[in-house]
Formats: C-alpha cells, structure tokens, sequence
C-alpha cells in the first residue's frame, strides 16, 4: 500500500516538473523577443520574433491547458493518498495501542497469577491480593471482603489505600471499615455469580449494597473518586469473596474481560488457601483425638500411597506402622475390588469426594466388608486424600438375613398357597366318601338290609379315621416353629437311638438292620423335635423297602458343609425301592406320596423338612433310582444361632 502511494507521489511530482519547463521556455521566448526588439535587432530578427510570437500564442494555451488540467487532478489524487496514507497510520497506531494494552492486561494477569500461586501459607491472602489489585490497575483503591456461605456474609478484610485516608474513611463511617460484615441478600449472590463484574458511579451498587448510599456519597466527594467497578470472586459455581475498585477521577475503567480474569485468580487463591487451613487444623489435631476415632483414618498421597493413618486402621488390617508406611491403597483389597479402589480414588482427586464398598484383605488372609468415605484436601500445595472407614460385617450379615428371610417369606408364602390347595383338596376325599356312604346307609335302612348298613357305616367310620388323622398332622404341621421344649445340646447317637425305639415294631416285624455310625457330633435344637425327624425319615425307609430280601438303613455322617458355616451332614440311607430322579424334589411336599396305595397320609417328610429348616438346616435326598435305595442327607446346628435378639 505505501509503496503504491509512493510511486505514485514520484509521478506527480514529475508532471508538475515538466509543466514548469514548459512555462519556463515559453517565458524565455518572450522576454527573448522584447530584448531583441530593445537593442535593435528587430528589424534583422522581426520575422523570427513574429514567428515565434505566433507560436507562443498558438502552442502555449493549447500546451498549457491540458498540463495544468493533469496538474489539477494530479494534485486532487495526492491528496486522496494522503488521507489513506493518513487512515492506515492512526489504524496501525490504534492496533499498536490495543497491542500494548493486550500486553499490559497479560502482565497484570501474570503478575498476580505469580503473587498468589507464590504465597506462603502464611501469607494473609486477602491483603495480598487487595495490594496487588491496587498497584497493577492503578486505582485510588481496592477493598478486598471474604464470603461465609454458612452465613451468607462478606467481610471487609482489607483496603488497600494511603493511611491517613483511611482514617478519614473511618471516620466518615463511624466505624473501622475492616471487619464490617455485610449481609448478602439472594439476589446480589445470584448476581455476582452470574455476572460478578459491575462499573457505577455509586459505592452502593458496587458493594452490593454494604454501604449505605449517604456514606458511599460522602466518601466519593471527600476523596474525589471517579468510578467504581465491583467484582465477585467465583469459582467452581461458588462465591469466595468480593472487591471494589475505586477508579480515580478521569481514569479509564477496567475491560470486563480482564476485570474477571483477576477475579478468577483471586478466588482460586482464596479457596486454595481456605482448604490449606483446614488442612492446617487438621494437621493439628492430636493423635489422642486421631486414636479416639470410632473407626478407621486414613490419607493417601495422589500416587496411592498411604502417608497418616490411626491405631484402628493397624488392628483391623493386622500390619505394624513399619509395613503400612508407603503401602498402597489396592493392596489391601480384594483383586476384584481393586479397580472400583482406583476409580473411586481417582474420583476423588478429581471430583473431591467419593465413597465405595469393598472388601478387605487382612495381612493373615481375613476378608472385612468395609466402606469408606473420601475426601480430597491440600496440604502444603499439594493433593490428599484424608477418609474414613468402618466394618460393616454386622450391616452385611444383617441384609443377608433380610435378604434370607425375604426368600423364605415367599417360599413360605408359596407354601402356603400349595398348603391350601392340598388341604382342601385331600380333607374333600374323606367327605365324599362319607357322604356317598351316608346316601347308601339311607338306601339299606329303607330296605332293611342291615349287613350293608354294617359295611357302610365300616366306610364312614374309616373316612372319618382318615380325616382325623389328617387334621392331627396338619396340627403338629402348623406347631412346627413353636419350641416345645428349650433348645439343648444333645449327641446326635442319644437322638437317633430315641428315634428307633419308637419305631422298633415296625423295623422288626419287617427285619430290617439297623447300622449307627460311631462318633456322631453333638448337636444343638428342641431335642423332641430332632427325635420326630430321625423317627419320620427310619419309619419312610421301612416303609419303602419294597421286597428288599435283606433291608438295611445305615444312619451317620458325610462332612461338614461349608456354605452352612461347617455344619455337620447328616444322613439316613436304605437299600429299598429308591425314588426316580424326576421326583425327588417333590417327596418334601405336603400329602406327596409317590405310591398312593402305601400307608399314611403324605405329611411325613413335609414334617421332617419343617424341622430342619426351624434349626437353620437344609434337607435333600438323592437317589440313583427305581430299585437302588435313597439317601436323605441333612444338616444340623451345634451351637447356638441368636433369632430376634435371642439365643436359640
């Protein structure tokens, strides 16, 4: 663009040149021919003056006109140039000033990024930051105020501002203004963390209305002052503080951007130093108050690595100060659980807190169903995490057993609609029979028949019997749950020898050998009830013996069972007829009986397992099939389990 505007300056100025030698010679002519005239050549040159007055009179308009025309436009076109030229100076000149003031917004910023990043935890960040906004704005002054959000207050910390008017401040206030606390209403919170920047003529508005209007007045006049600009120190969707930046009469205000770029900073100082305190107050807290503490503390550094802890956290995990020292948090936990560890930990240098399940593995192997809380803090500038911990075996033990009697409510529940449909179903059989049976007793009196009527009222009375004997069992069913006696220890061997003497009619009318198992365990229930399963499941094996040439039942012990915390397995086998594999789950029903022509009423085994499950065991059967017996396995209690608070 310049050297456009140049070259064509040089043009110009070589037109206006020529037009001047033009003007020149056609004046030398002239004056040539009055001097020649004047010394007496004229009549020897007259001719030639002649001529060449033609020529001047011929040629100099029409040589002049059009060169001082150009001249004109030539000159009209300079001029032109020399606007633009004109333009683009003030346009750099403008760029260059914004230039500066970008350069000196970027050194404010970086000169109070640096002062607050290079504090001391000692350093009262407040008058800091108040006596670096003072000096890199250049205002009259600053004032710097702290927010308590449990409060909802701001209060002036500092003001930053020549002694002697503040003293003059003071006293047009009545009052120091340092420590005044103002009430911050929701609107004016609302504000400065929405917007947090304001420029007015008014002390009022810019404090967000901690200065009455008569004060702000009076001080503005005394002290001259021009603006003000208030700013609310935001961070994270939180208040920190606030300033006021009294502009000096005439000065430029603050740009809005780097008005809230200072503010940013200053409120990441203040939160970063406010959380340095409470990690201050917590360092300070003795370890009398640490070992007090009802469960477990802990800090880890942002590695994982464990750096504090208290004596709980030791005795739960069962390793020495020496070998926590630098351990790390996945150590101590389950593999499976080691990336929910590092997740959630992760979570909270980054989030600030979380929380998690897991189980924990003690130094001799014990799992611990723990949980924890975590919480991210500074200590001397650098990131922890501080939490705490505690067992929750009991919580857990508790929801188990929610979860357990939950399962067995609507097993229960299932039970008993399947109960209902049984009952009424197999109590209709005894009543038909009686009441088909009392038609014909009617038909054999009318016809005088009494041998039939013999034989009839032989029927009823044995449907009643069936009856009878159904309602009795249901009964003892229902009492199953009830103690009827307190719960003892007592050796199983005593047990299964009650049992047997009860049914020893039945196992010798049918020679049945009977083979008990040497050390047999103690176990621990209502001894009259385990005496009924034992009696119910010898009096089921003989029963079912079929045509056995020589019966057995074998009654001992396989193991323990270890889903049922080591409770022992007991069991009761025969070599009778044995139960396909399609019906062994449905032998515990109530009245299942897989031969409909065999005796009793199908309550048997419904009774048996009642019991069992009344002690907190579990019954099954197994068996290979038709012809090749069964085994009834069974677990039992040999200490005592707490039920509602009591032992049982």
């Amino acid at each position: 663009m310049h050297h456009r505007i140049h070259q064509r300056i040089r043009t110009a100025n070589i037109w206006i040149l020529t037009s001047i030698i033009i003007v020149v010679s056609v004046t030398l002519t002239t004056m040539m021919n009055l001097v020649f005239a004047q010394i007496g050549w004229g009549g020897r040159v007259a001719p030639l003056i002649l001529v060449l007055g033609m020529v001047d009179a011929a040629l100099v308009p029409a040589i002049l006109a059009p060169i001082f025309l150009n001249l004109f436009k030539r000159a009209a076109n300079l001029q032109d140039l020399n606007q633009q030229l004109a333009q683009e100076i003030d346009e750099r000149k403008r760029a260059e000033q914004a230039a500066e003031r970008r350069a000196a917004n970027l050194a404010m910023v970086s000169e109070m990024a640096i002062a607050c990043a290079a504090a001391s935890p000692d350093t009262y960040l407040p008058k800091l930051i108040a006596e670096k906004l003072h000096s890199i704005t250049g205002a009259f002054a600053v004032g710097l105020s702290t927010y308590e959000a449990q409060d909802r207050v701001l209060t002036t910390r500092c003001l930053s501002v020549s002694g002697k008017i503040l003293d003059a401040a003071n006293k047009i206030l009545g009052r120091s203004i340092l420590g005044l606390a103002s009430p911050v209403s929701p609107e004016a919170l609302n504000l400065m963390l929405t917007d947090g920047f304001i420029i007015a003529d008014s002390l009022t508005e810019t404090t967000f209305g901690a200065i009455p209007r008569p004060i702000s007045a009076a001080l503005q006049t005394t002290f001259g002052i021009g603006s003000f600009v208030g700013l609310g120190l935001c961070y994270g969707g939180e208040l920190w503080g606030a300033a006021v930046i009294a502009l000096r009469a005439g000065q430029s205000p603050l740009e809005r951007d780097i008005a809230l770029t200072l503010a940013n900073i200053a409120a990441v100082a203040l939160r970063r130093q406010k959380a340095e305190e409470a990690l201050r107050r917590e360092k300070q807290f003795s370890d009398d108050i640490l070992q007090g503490l009802p469960g477990v503390f802990f800090m880890y550094d942002d590695q994982a690595r464990l750096v504090r802890w208290n004596r709980q956290h030791e005795q739960m995990l069962g390793y020495s100060a020496q070998e926590l020292a630098g351990m790390r948090a996945t150590d101590f936990f389950e593999e499976q659980d080691r990336e929910l560890i590092t997740r959630q930990m992760r979570k909270v240098f980054t989030e600030g807190e979380a929380d998690a399940e897991a189980t924990v593995v003690t130094r001799i192997g014990q799992r611990i169903p723990y949980y924890f809380v975590g919480l991210r803090t500074l200590l001397d500038s650098k990131p922890y995490l501080i939490g705490f911990g505690i067992d929750i075996t009991d919580r857990k033990q508790v929801e188990l057993e929610r979860q357990s009697l939950i399962g067995e409510l609507e097993a229960k529940n299932k039970e008993l609609e399947q109960f209902t449909y049984t009952v009424s179903h197999d109590l209709r059989s005894p009543l038909i029979t009686i009441r088909g049976f009392l038609s014909l007793v009617e038909k054999d009196v009318a016809s005088g028949n009494t041998q039939r009527v013999k034989t009839d009222i032989a029927r009823i009375m044995e449907a009643t019997d069936k009856m009878q004997r159904l309602l009795e069992e249901l009964l003892e069913l229902s009492r199953i749950g009830r103690l009827m006696n307190p719960p003892q220890f007592v050796p199983f061997e005593t047990v299964v020898r009650e049992a047997i003497d009860l049914v020893r009619g039945r196992i010798t009318a049918r020679g049945v050998q009977i083979e008990i198992a040497e050390d047999l365990p103690t176990v621990y229930g209502d001894r009259t009830r385990l005496v009924q399963v034992v009696q119910n499941l010898v009096d089921n094996a003989v029963k079912f013996m079929d045509s056995q040439p020589q019966p057995r039942i074998e009654i001992g012990q396989s193991g323990t069972d270890a889903q049922a915390g080591g409770k022992p397995i007991l069991f009761v086998r025969d070599n009778g007829m044995g139960i396909d594999r399609q019906y062994q789950d449905k032998v515990f029903g109530l009245f299942n009986k897989l031969d409909a022509q065999s005796e009793g009423t199908g309550v048997g085994l419904a009774l048996v397992r009642r019991i069992i499950e009344v002690h907190g065991g579990r019954i099954w059967v197994e068996s290979a099939g038709n012809g090749k017996g069964a085994t009834f396995y069974f677990t039992l209690p040999t200490q005592p389990s707490f039920r509602g608070g009591q032992a049982w």
